[in-house]
This record gives structure tokens, sequence and C-alpha cells, in this order.
């Protein structure tokens, strides 16, 4: 049998390409994501599927099949979008990759679906993190002025925090220990961590000295909410300045 195809371009039906894609895709894309509540779902089928097939939710571009009499043996709806990877990067690599495109192109970027026809920095910002460019860059720059100025008076109580600190530690440390403690305790307030890890330190070497048990110790700092480099810090400092420090290390690690 002889057929013949034909392309429709932007066949426009208002409610019925949504109808449609409601009516035959929604149950099982509602199906493959049971995490999201009601209205969640609704949006990502809209931003997925139906942005994905029809122009502003009303145009399709049509695939008909004829056969020699005429009847329609066949067709699709066409997909507008060539889907692209964005690999790693920021939004604004992501759109500035969308725009490079001649042809229609879509993204997923962070679970939301970009276009290269309908968004630009602003609707993809606000897709992503719920806010527009110029309102990230503003949190941006209030966070920067608002970090610089914690950063500064830091600086500014470090030589008192470095007598605080300093006889703290002779308070809990053995005698043997004071001199070097007195050594590290302006150098620890003046690196990445600005001094949190003297009174972690301090509190498990406070227990071993009271002869806690090297399980107790190990849940202290477990307890202490680490990253791996501080933890590896904290670990180091107690081997240093304590009695029960190499123990202590070799248990913990």
């Amino acid at each position: 049998m002889k057929t013949k195809k034909i392309k429709l371009e932007s066949i426009k039906s208002s409610d019925g390409w949504a109808e449609l894609a409601f009516s035959l895709k929604f149950d099982s894309f509602k199906n493959q994501h049971k995490h999201l509540d009601e209205d969640e779902i609704a949006n990502k089928f809209d931003e997925e599927v139906i942005s994905n097939y029809f122009k502003y939710g009303e145009y399709a571009d049509l695939e008909i099949e004829f056969d020699e009499n005429l009847n329609i043996v066949g067709g699709r709806i066409l997909n507008k979008y060539k889907e692209i990877d964005f690999g790693f990067g920021s939004v604004d690599s992501a759109v500035k990759e969308l725009k490079s495109h001649n042809e229609l192109v879509c993204g997923s970027f962070n679970g939301k679906m970009l276009y290269s026809d309908i968004d630009d920095l602003d609707s993809a910002y606000k897709k992503i993190v719920g806010k527009t460019k110029a309102e990230c860059d503003e949190e941006k720059r209030i966070w920067h002025e608002e970090y610089e100025e914690q950063q500064r008076k830091h600086k500014e109580a470090i030589p008192e925090l470095t007598k605080e600190w300093t006889e703290k530690g002779k308070t809990i440390l053995d005698e043997k220990y004071h001199e070097l403690w007195a050594k590290c305790v302006p150098i620890r307030l003046e690196d990445l961590y600005q001094g949190m890890e003297l009174k972690m330190c301090l509190d498990i070497i406070l227990e071993l000295n009271n002869n806690c048990t090297l399980d107790e110790a190990k849940t202290m700092i477990d307890g202490q909410n680490h990253s791996g480099a501080s933890f590896g810090l904290v670990c180091s400092l107690v081997k240093s300045f304590c009695d029960r420090g190499d123990e202590f290390f070799n248990y913990v690690k």
C-alpha cells in the first residue's frame, strides 16, 4: 500500500491538546512522581509534557500519514524540542547554552525543564531557585557584605579571644602543655574555623582527663557535627594536648 506523510505546523486547539495529554499521559506520569503532591505533579506535567509538545499549551506540529484513498492511517504529534544535556555548570551557563542553538532545544537543570524559545535568565532563575537573577545577585551581595563584616569583627577580637582561650586552656590542660597551647591559640583563631576547634578539643580533653571511656569521647566528637577537615583538626589537637591523645586518635580513626 502506498502512503504519504505530511507535516502540519502550529495547529491550534486552546484546550484540546492539554486535555488530550492529560487523558493519555497523566496517570502514568503521576505514578512516576508519587513523592510529589498534586499541585507539584500538575506543574511538573505542564513543564515536562505539555510544554514539550504544545507551544504555549495551544499549538501542535502534526505528522499525518495517508493512504491512496486519503484515509488517515497513521500520525503523531511532533516533539517541538531537541533535548540537550547542560552538563555541570550554573544557571547562567545553561541559559547561554540554550540560546546558542539555532533550532528549538530544551534541557533539564536541577529537575526543571528550560526551553530555548521561552526561557531567559530571569525565568530560568525563577524556575530553579524561585527568584530572579537580580534578586539572587542582591542576596549574594548582602551575604558578602555580612561575611566581610563578621570577618572584620572577628579579627578585631583576636587579641581578647587569645587571652580568653589561653586562660581557658590552662584550667583544663596539664601544665606541660601550657606553653605550646599559648602558641597554638592565635594561630587557630586566625585560621578558617576562627578558633571553633579550640572549644571542641578542650571539651573532649576535659572528659578524657576525668577518665571517660574512649567510646564516650568518640560519641562527643561524633556529636560535634564536623566536616572531614575539622574532624581531623580536632583529633590532632586532642592528640597534641592530652596524655590520652594518642589512644583517642587511634580509636576514633
